[in-house]
């Protein structure tokens, strides 16, 4: 399987505990995401640990069902980092590893790194998809430095 890796990283001006604690509640994944994807929770093991599993439901303006979002966290460090697996669906393999570096005690390294093989037969689409994603990962991590910074 030929697989890409995307990632996107920002300084976030508050600490690598506070950081963390805000990505670790999946609920306030809903406030980072592109505004034009809608993601309903529909089950999530918490807190969340390695072996945690939830599903997605992702709309386009919350009108278009698009896809269900079955993963695993299959790597956790708290405070560090944690991996979420896809569980099948859309890819045919897709790993998301979202760190949290501390610089100082006020500001955070935030990082996200995907690997994904949509199709192994379509090196183009995949390709496509990449750079997709990699502006997916801008947005949100823009967003969520945003977001952390004003909510405290």
């Amino acid at each position: 399987m030929n697989k890409l890796k995307v990632s996107s990283q920002i300084e976030v001006n508050e600490s690598q505990a506070e950081v963390f604690s805000f990505h670790a509640n999946l609920n306030n994944l809903t406030k980072v995401i592109p505004k034009f994807l809608i993601v309903k929770i529909d089950r999530i093991d918490l807190p969340l640990r390695v072996g945690s599993c939830g599903l997605f439901s992702v709309w386009l303006f919350d009108l278009i069902f698009l896809f269900n979002w079955s993963f695993k966290i299959t790597d956790y460090n708290e405070l560090n980092y944690f991996t979420d697996t896809a569980q099948g669906g859309l890819f045919q393999y897709f790993s998301h590893t979202h760190q949290f570096i501390k610089i100082t005690e006020n500001t955070t390294l935030l990082k996200d790194e995907i690997e994904f093989c949509f199709s192994e037969k379509w090196t183009f689409i995949n390709k496509i998809i990449a750079l997709f994603i990699k502006l997916a990962l801008k947005l949100k991590l823009n967003t969520s430095k945003k977001v952390i910074e004003n909510r405290l």
